[in-house]
């Protein structure tokens, strides 16, 4: 599964479990502590955003460390993209399953 980094500001993020059933979790590890204002989008394959984790909805355990989950029984089954972004645009992105 491809990985998108363009701000390098997320040195880690991922979702689980793959494939995700009724819930995904979300684990993001940060280089820096800009924390405050980023959310995550999930798009499908053609670019349509299903849904959004606003930046309340995010745990932040630390500057460096957050989680969020995301519940799936409502989006169809599929292959989604998940992205974290920030002020300055996309940080992170990659591929995630949706079955129900």
């Amino acid at each position: 599964i491809a990985e998108y980094d363009s701000q390098g500001g997320a040195s880690y993020m991922s979702a689980f479990p793959v494939p995700a059933y009724s819930t995904v979790y979300f684990t993001l590890v940060f280089d820096s502590e800009t924390t405050s204002d980023i959310f995550i989008s999930v798009t499908d394959i053609t670019g349509r955003v299903v849904n959004v984790v606003p930046n309340q909805e995010i745990y932040f355990a630390d500057p460096h460390h957050g989680t969020a989950e995301l519940s799936t029984e409502s989006i169809a089954p599929g292959i989604y993209m998940y992205s974290l972004h920030n002020s300055s645009g996309v940080m992170y992105s990659n591929k995630f399953i949706i079955s129900h």
